[in-house]
Protein backbone atom coordinates (compact mmCIF):
# COMPACT_ATOMS: atom_id res chain seq x y z
CA UNK A 1 0.00 0.00 0.00
CA UNK A 2 1.30 3.55 -1.08
CA UNK A 3 1.55 6.41 1.60
CA UNK A 4 -1.01 8.51 -0.15
CA UNK A 5 -3.44 5.89 0.56
CA UNK A 6 -3.80 6.44 3.93
CA UNK A 7 -7.13 5.85 5.52
CA UNK A 8 -9.02 8.86 6.07
CA UNK A 9 -12.37 8.80 7.68
CA UNK A 10 -14.91 11.05 9.06
CA UNK A 11 -13.69 14.25 11.35
CA UNK A 12 -13.37 13.98 14.72
CA UNK A 13 -14.22 16.52 16.90
CA UNK A 14 -11.63 18.12 19.32
CA UNK A 15 -13.96 16.91 22.09
CA UNK A 16 -13.55 13.36 21.14
CA UNK A 17 -10.86 11.09 21.93
CA UNK A 18 -8.15 13.60 22.35
CA UNK A 19 -5.01 12.35 24.14
CA UNK A 20 -3.85 15.18 26.69
CA UNK A 21 -1.93 13.71 28.89
CA UNK A 22 -0.46 9.88 28.45
CA UNK A 23 1.07 8.13 30.98
CA UNK A 24 4.60 7.57 30.70
CA UNK A 25 6.27 5.10 28.38
CA UNK A 26 10.27 5.08 28.53
CA UNK A 27 12.58 3.70 26.92
CA UNK A 28 14.05 1.21 29.37
CA UNK A 29 17.83 0.23 29.92
CA UNK A 30 16.58 -3.21 29.26
CA UNK A 31 15.16 -2.60 26.16
CA UNK A 32 17.17 -1.22 24.66
CA UNK A 33 20.43 -2.44 26.20
CA UNK A 34 21.67 -4.40 22.67
CA UNK A 35 21.61 -2.94 19.51
CA UNK A 36 18.37 -4.05 17.69
CA UNK A 37 18.69 -6.78 14.80
CA UNK A 38 16.18 -6.24 12.21
CA UNK A 39 14.53 -9.49 12.48
CA UNK A 40 12.83 -10.20 16.33
CA UNK A 41 10.44 -12.21 17.97
CA UNK A 42 7.13 -11.33 19.53
CA UNK A 43 6.12 -12.66 22.97
CA UNK A 44 2.93 -12.50 24.17
CA UNK A 45 0.32 -10.60 22.40
CA UNK A 46 -2.32 -7.52 23.64
CA UNK A 47 -5.25 -6.91 23.27
CA UNK A 48 -6.32 -5.81 19.36
CA UNK A 49 -8.25 -2.92 20.27
CA UNK A 50 -7.50 0.22 21.87
CA UNK A 51 -10.62 -0.09 24.55
CA UNK A 52 -9.03 -3.45 26.85
CA UNK A 53 -11.15 -5.73 29.15
CA UNK A 54 -9.15 -6.95 32.47
CA UNK A 55 -10.46 -9.56 34.84
CA UNK A 56 -12.53 -7.83 36.91
CA UNK A 57 -15.20 -6.73 34.19
CA UNK A 58 -14.30 -3.10 33.55
CA UNK A 59 -12.55 -1.60 30.67
CA UNK A 60 -9.08 0.62 29.75
CA UNK A 61 -8.23 2.39 27.20
CA UNK A 62 -5.15 2.22 24.85
CA UNK A 63 -3.21 5.63 24.36
CA UNK A 64 -1.22 6.21 20.91
CA UNK A 65 1.87 6.21 23.05
CA UNK A 66 1.19 2.31 23.95
CA UNK A 67 1.82 -0.49 21.55
CA UNK A 68 -1.32 -2.36 22.79
CA UNK A 69 -3.36 1.21 20.71
CA UNK A 70 -2.00 -0.18 17.24
CA UNK A 71 -1.98 -4.10 16.86
CA UNK A 72 -2.35 -7.15 19.53
CA UNK A 73 0.58 -8.28 17.66
CA UNK A 74 3.26 -5.75 19.16
CA UNK A 75 5.10 -5.31 22.22
CA UNK A 76 6.98 -2.89 24.17
CA UNK A 77 10.45 -3.49 22.83
CA UNK A 78 9.04 -4.04 19.04
CA UNK A 79 7.00 -0.65 18.92
CA UNK A 80 10.69 0.72 20.19
CA UNK A 81 12.15 -0.69 17.78
CA UNK A 82 10.16 0.96 14.94
CA UNK A 83 9.74 4.48 16.11
CA UNK A 84 13.99 4.07 16.60
CA UNK A 85 13.52 3.11 13.02
CA UNK A 86 11.22 6.05 12.06
CA UNK A 87 12.99 8.76 13.47
CA UNK A 88 16.37 7.37 11.47
CA UNK A 89 14.09 7.49 8.39
CA UNK A 90 12.69 10.85 8.77
CA UNK A 91 16.47 11.80 9.09
CA UNK A 92 17.67 10.37 5.89
CA UNK A 93 14.91 11.62 4.30
CA UNK A 94 15.55 15.08 6.03
CA UNK A 95 19.21 15.30 4.91
CA UNK A 96 18.82 13.72 1.61
CA UNK A 97 16.91 16.93 0.68
CA UNK A 98 18.95 19.72 2.85
CA UNK A 99 21.47 20.40 0.29
CA UNK A 100 22.93 22.39 2.50
CA UNK A 101 24.35 19.80 4.11
CA UNK A 102 26.80 17.57 2.68
CA UNK A 103 26.93 15.22 5.69
CA UNK A 104 26.35 11.53 5.36
CA UNK A 105 23.91 9.80 7.28
CA UNK A 106 25.75 6.89 8.75
CA UNK A 107 22.72 4.19 9.70
CA UNK A 108 24.68 2.22 11.91
CA UNK A 109 26.25 5.21 13.67
CA UNK A 110 23.07 6.98 13.88
CA UNK A 111 21.05 4.14 15.40
CA UNK A 112 23.52 3.59 18.14
CA UNK A 113 23.79 7.08 19.33
CA UNK A 114 19.55 7.42 18.79
CA UNK A 115 19.30 4.00 21.00
CA UNK A 116 21.55 5.54 23.66
CA UNK A 117 20.21 8.83 23.98
CA UNK A 118 17.14 7.82 24.76
CA UNK A 119 18.21 4.64 26.78
CA UNK A 120 20.46 6.70 29.32
CA UNK A 121 17.73 9.66 29.54
CA UNK A 122 14.94 7.37 29.89
CA UNK A 123 13.07 9.25 27.23
CA UNK A 124 9.19 9.02 27.00
CA UNK A 125 7.58 7.46 24.19
CA UNK A 126 5.48 10.14 23.47
CA UNK A 127 8.71 12.57 23.26
CA UNK A 128 10.11 10.47 20.81
CA UNK A 129 7.10 10.71 18.99
CA UNK A 130 7.25 14.35 19.31
CA UNK A 131 10.14 14.54 17.86
CA UNK A 132 9.24 12.28 14.88
CA UNK A 133 6.89 15.84 14.09
CA UNK A 134 9.17 18.00 14.14
CA UNK A 135 11.29 15.88 11.53
CA UNK A 136 8.12 15.90 9.56
CA UNK A 137 7.92 19.41 9.73
CA UNK A 138 11.73 20.16 9.51
CA UNK A 139 10.79 17.93 6.08
CA UNK A 140 8.67 20.57 4.92
CA UNK A 141 10.52 23.54 5.59
CA UNK A 142 12.89 25.06 3.25
CA UNK A 143 15.30 26.12 5.81
CA UNK A 144 18.65 24.61 5.85
CA UNK A 145 20.05 22.84 8.86
CA UNK A 146 23.84 23.74 9.24
CA UNK A 147 24.69 20.88 11.79
CA UNK A 148 24.89 17.17 12.15
CA UNK A 149 22.47 14.99 12.79
CA UNK A 150 22.92 13.35 16.00
CA UNK A 151 23.32 17.47 17.02
CA UNK A 152 19.70 17.81 15.63
CA UNK A 153 18.23 14.40 16.91
CA UNK A 154 19.26 15.46 20.20
CA UNK A 155 18.02 18.87 20.24
CA UNK A 156 14.63 17.67 19.32
CA UNK A 157 14.82 15.14 22.21
CA UNK A 158 15.15 17.73 24.00
CA UNK A 159 12.52 20.24 23.14
CA UNK A 160 10.22 17.57 22.57
CA UNK A 161 10.68 16.62 26.40
CA UNK A 162 10.22 20.46 27.55
CA UNK A 163 6.67 19.89 25.65
CA UNK A 164 6.11 17.04 27.19
CA UNK A 165 7.28 17.37 30.58
CA UNK A 166 7.02 19.25 33.70
CA UNK A 167 10.34 18.74 34.93
CA UNK A 168 13.12 17.95 32.50
CA UNK A 169 16.97 17.65 32.87
CA UNK A 170 19.54 20.52 32.97
CA UNK A 171 21.54 20.87 30.39
CA UNK A 172 24.56 19.94 32.32
CA UNK A 173 22.88 16.94 32.50
CA UNK A 174 22.09 16.58 29.05
CA UNK A 175 25.88 16.67 28.54
CA UNK A 176 26.63 14.15 30.96
CA UNK A 177 24.13 11.76 28.97
CA UNK A 178 25.90 12.29 25.93
CA UNK A 179 29.21 11.67 27.67
CA UNK A 180 32.39 12.77 29.43
CA UNK A 181 34.89 13.99 26.85
CA UNK A 182 32.65 15.26 23.85
CA UNK A 183 33.18 17.49 21.80
CA UNK A 184 29.74 19.49 22.66
CA UNK A 185 29.98 22.35 25.11
CA UNK A 186 27.20 24.01 27.27
CA UNK A 187 27.71 27.30 25.28
CA UNK A 188 27.32 25.31 21.83
CA UNK A 189 24.17 23.41 22.81
CA UNK A 190 22.14 25.88 24.11
CA UNK A 191 22.67 27.62 20.34
CA UNK A 192 21.49 24.44 18.86
CA UNK A 193 18.63 24.45 20.68
CA UNK A 194 18.02 28.63 19.83
CA UNK A 195 18.49 27.46 15.90
CA UNK A 196 16.47 24.19 16.10
CA UNK A 197 13.29 26.53 17.80
CA UNK A 198 14.24 28.99 14.89
CA UNK A 199 13.97 26.50 12.26
CA UNK A 200 10.46 25.00 13.80
CA UNK A 201 9.38 28.88 14.18
CA UNK A 202 8.88 28.47 17.52
CA UNK A 203 5.59 25.97 17.20
CA UNK A 204 6.02 22.95 19.19
CA UNK A 205 2.84 22.73 20.58
CA UNK A 206 0.70 19.16 19.42
CA UNK A 207 -2.27 17.64 21.21
CA UNK A 208 -5.41 16.05 21.63
CA UNK A 209 -6.46 14.88 18.45
CA UNK A 210 -3.78 16.30 16.66
CA UNK A 211 -1.57 14.12 18.33
CA UNK A 212 -3.53 11.01 17.82
CA UNK A 213 -3.54 11.24 14.47
CA UNK A 214 0.13 11.97 13.55
CA UNK A 215 0.80 9.53 15.58
CA UNK A 216 -1.48 6.88 13.31
CA UNK A 217 0.54 8.46 10.08
CA UNK A 218 3.89 7.59 12.11
CA UNK A 219 2.97 4.30 12.66
CA UNK A 220 2.05 4.01 8.66
CA UNK A 221 5.23 5.46 7.84
CA UNK A 222 6.72 2.77 9.78
CA UNK A 223 5.16 0.27 7.85
CA UNK A 224 5.60 0.97 4.90
CA UNK A 225 9.65 0.00 5.45
CA UNK A 226 8.63 -3.33 6.88
CA UNK A 227 9.14 -6.10 4.58
CA UNK A 228 7.39 -8.67 5.87
CA UNK A 229 4.99 -9.41 9.41
CA UNK A 230 4.61 -12.93 9.47
CA UNK A 231 1.67 -14.11 12.82
CA UNK A 232 1.76 -17.35 14.28
CA UNK A 233 -1.71 -17.52 15.82
CA UNK A 234 -1.16 -21.20 17.67
CA UNK A 235 2.21 -19.71 19.16
CA UNK A 236 3.01 -16.39 19.76
CA UNK A 237 6.92 -16.90 19.64
CA UNK A 238 6.61 -17.80 16.28
CA UNK A 239 5.65 -14.00 14.84
CA UNK A 240 8.61 -12.44 13.61
CA UNK A 241 9.16 -8.82 12.02
CA UNK A 242 11.22 -7.81 9.31
CA UNK A 243 12.56 -4.86 8.12
CA UNK A 244 13.72 -3.75 4.45
CA UNK A 245 16.74 -4.11 3.49
CA UNK A 246 17.25 -3.35 -0.12
CA UNK A 247 18.96 -0.34 -0.58
CA UNK A 248 16.95 0.26 -4.03
CA UNK A 249 13.55 -0.57 -1.86
CA UNK A 250 14.31 1.95 0.60
CA UNK A 251 15.54 4.63 -1.23
CA UNK A 252 12.31 4.93 -3.56
CA UNK A 253 10.13 4.92 -0.29
CA UNK A 254 12.25 7.62 1.17
CA UNK A 255 11.77 10.03 -1.94
CA UNK A 256 7.81 9.03 -2.11
CA UNK A 257 7.63 10.00 1.62
CA UNK A 258 9.23 13.29 1.00
CA UNK A 259 7.10 14.13 -1.12
CA UNK A 260 4.14 12.84 1.18
CA UNK A 261 5.84 14.95 3.77
CA UNK A 262 5.73 18.02 1.92
CA UNK A 263 2.42 18.21 0.41
CA UNK A 264 1.19 17.66 3.70
CA UNK A 265 -0.84 20.18 5.77
CA UNK A 266 -0.43 19.82 9.41
CA UNK A 267 -2.88 22.11 9.97
CA UNK A 268 -5.84 19.35 9.19
CA UNK A 269 -4.56 17.01 11.75
CA UNK A 270 -7.55 17.95 13.96
CA UNK A 271 -10.56 17.53 11.18
CA UNK A 272 -9.04 13.91 9.53
CA UNK A 273 -9.82 10.75 11.36
CA UNK A 274 -6.19 9.11 10.41
CA UNK A 275 -6.65 4.95 11.51
CA UNK A 276 -3.66 2.67 11.54
CA UNK A 277 -5.50 -0.37 12.18
CA UNK A 278 -7.54 -0.02 8.51
CA UNK A 279 -3.73 0.22 6.68
CA UNK A 280 -2.47 -3.12 9.14
CA UNK A 281 -5.96 -4.82 8.05
CA UNK A 282 -5.55 -4.00 4.42
CA UNK A 283 -1.70 -5.64 4.39
CA UNK A 284 -3.61 -9.19 5.70
CA UNK A 285 -1.71 -11.29 2.81
CA UNK A 286 0.47 -9.78 1.10
CA UNK A 287 2.84 -7.65 3.72
CA UNK A 288 1.23 -9.25 6.90
CA UNK A 289 0.97 -13.19 6.32
CA UNK A 290 -0.97 -15.01 8.78
CA UNK A 291 0.37 -18.40 9.52
CA UNK A 292 -2.01 -21.69 11.09
CA UNK A 293 -0.11 -24.68 12.11
CA UNK A 294 -1.39 -27.44 9.66
CA UNK A 295 -1.04 -30.29 12.19
CA UNK A 296 -3.66 -28.40 14.47
CA UNK A 297 -6.57 -28.32 12.05
CA UNK A 298 -10.05 -29.27 13.53
CA UNK A 299 -11.08 -32.77 12.63
CA UNK A 300 -14.29 -34.57 12.41
CA UNK A 301 -14.14 -37.73 14.59
CA UNK A 302 -13.93 -41.07 12.55
CA UNK A 303 -17.46 -42.86 12.36
CA UNK A 304 -15.36 -45.99 12.21
CA UNK A 305 -13.00 -45.64 15.25
CA UNK A 306 -13.43 -47.58 17.82
CA UNK A 307 -15.00 -46.70 20.99
CA UNK A 308 -15.70 -48.20 24.48
CA UNK A 309 -18.58 -49.25 26.12
CA UNK A 310 -18.79 -46.48 28.42
CA UNK A 311 -18.88 -43.94 25.32
CA UNK A 312 -21.93 -45.89 23.34
CA UNK A 313 -23.60 -46.13 26.59
CA UNK A 314 -23.31 -41.78 26.55
CA UNK A 315 -24.34 -41.69 22.86
CA UNK A 316 -27.42 -43.66 23.82
CA UNK A 317 -28.72 -41.90 26.11
CA UNK A 318 -28.89 -38.67 24.29
CA UNK A 319 -30.41 -40.04 21.25
CA UNK A 320 -33.73 -40.72 20.81
CA UNK A 321 -34.69 -42.69 17.80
Amino acid sequence: MSPQNMSLRVPLSKSGSGVTSPPSSTFSTQELSSHPSPTTNYSSPQSPTSIKHNSSGSTTTSLPNQFSYYSEFLNKPQFNLILINSSIKLIQILYAKNSASATRVVESKLRFFIIEILRRSKTSTQSLQLACFYLAKLIQSEKKIEFCPKKLFLTLIILASKFNQDHNYSFKSWLKICGEGGDLSMKELKSLEVATLSLLDYKLYLNNVNYENWCNILMIFSYDYIKLQKLDVISASGNQLEFETSSNEVSSKLRNWCRVFQGMDFKLLDSVDIQFKSYFNNQVGSKILIEVDPFQSTQVPSLFSKRTHEEDHFIAKKVKV
